[in-house]
């Protein structure tokens, strides 16, 4: 039998208990666990599993091009964003004006805006910090942000008629509504997204029993808000209230997420940026340059941009008057990446287009 060590008067060490130093400290551990991709908001949720024996000082989400979702303060959400990734930490109540919450263990979730990276495939990580470094999740989302429109959606044609806007060409001209005057106008398109495919949409119903399927967050015209918002979101409520293509109002009184196979498409017009879908007007973030009353932009007294910035930083013509770029307040680095994505969907959607056709030819 092994006698007890003696360490001190009364104190003993039993048998089979050894002392030696303590543990020292290790990488947290940590893994993503679950996330919802609503285009372009969504929500990553992971679990720490273990702090490595010293206290969480901070962890988070970092979402952005792949190779680039590795941690920089320089990408912080809440502090600056950059044109390769971004990052959001857990914070109390999910504000930036709050604190980052430490020494967390267990589940988290992380909501964020991919916005500025819509259209591209972009990779999304969880991340937790202590004393000792940084860890990484082993699991890596992929995703791609997209705000659209369902296949078989009726767009406006400048005679009164529609045409489904899997059909709609750069040679058409569509109806449209000009906010700088306050009445209806026409104009052609300025880009169009071609054929891609997902598994959900979101319906939009409304009190003059017409419906709205978009894919993503497809903004439509928000009266109260004085500007084009996302409907799945807080800033469009049931209730709000829009307009159809016959100068009507009409109000939001349903919204739901359909699971479903749906093909999805976009359109963009020349100068007014906005169109009818299926009777809504919808539009996109650059027709917010300025607020709207009374179905007319409010104008200040802004300088308007040099078009020698957007130039410079290799940015089309056709981009330059067709998005009104220089009465927009957009960072021309967020600018450009816009116009560089609405040119690599075009080119790839020209490319598949021409090899569809090739095929055909070919009897394929």
């Amino acid at each position: 039998m092994v006698a007890a060590l003696q360490i001190g008067p009364g104190i003993q060490i039993g048998p089979g208990i050894s002392i030696g130093p303590a543990s020292a400290p290790t990488l947290p551990v940590l893994d993503i666990t679950g996330h919802t991709f609503g285009q372009p908001y969504a929500s990553v949720t992971f679990d720490i599993t273990s702090d490595g024996g010293s206290a969480i000082t901070e962890a988070g989400v970092i979402w952005g091009l792949p190779g680039q979702t590795t941690y920089a303060t320089s990408v912080d959400s809440c502090v600056t964003t950059s044109t390769t990734a971004e990052r959001k930490a857990v914070r109390a109540g999910d504000s930036c004006g709050n604190a980052i919450q430490t020494g967390i263990t267990g589940s988290q979730t992380v909501g964020f805006n991919a916005s500025e990276f819509l259209y591209e495939s972009i990779n999304a990580v969880a991340y937790a910090i202590n004393s000792v470094g940084i860890s990484y999740s082993p699991t890596v989302l992929t995703w791609t942000p997209t705000i659209c429109l369902a296949e078989g959606t009726l767009i406006t044609l400048a005679d009164g008629t529609a045409k489904t806007i899997e059909n709609i060409v750069m040679s058409d001209t569509l109806r449209v509504w000009n906010f700088d005057l306050g009445q209806s106008a026409v104009a052609k398109p300025l880009w169009i997204k071609q054929a891609e495919t997902t598994t959900q949409y979101n319906l939009l119903t409304f009190s003059d029993g017409s419906t709205l399927k978009t894919i993503g967050q497809h903004r439509i015209f928000n009266k109260q808000a004085s500007a084009f918002t996302y409907p799945m979101t807080d800033t469009t409520p049931i209730g709000t209230i829009t307009v159809n293509v016959h100068g009507e109002e009409v109000v939001l009184v349903d919204k739901c997420v359909m699971i479903d196979t749906v093909n999805y498409y976009n359109v963009i017009t020349e100068h007014h940026l906005n169109l009818y879908a299926d009777g809504i007007l919808t539009s996109m973030r650059y027709n917010n340059a300025y607020a709207i009353a009374g179905m007319k932009f409010v104008k200040d007294d802004r300088a308007l941009r040099s078009t020698t910035e957007f130039s410079q930083a290799g940015i089309a013509d056709r981009w330059i008057t067709g998005l009104r770029l220089p009465e927009q307040t957009i960072p021309v680095a967020d600018i450009k990446r816009y116009c560089d994505r609405l040119e690599y969907k075009e080119a790839n959607t020209a490319i598949s287009a021409g090899l569809q056709y090739n095929l055909n030819k070919i009897g394929a």
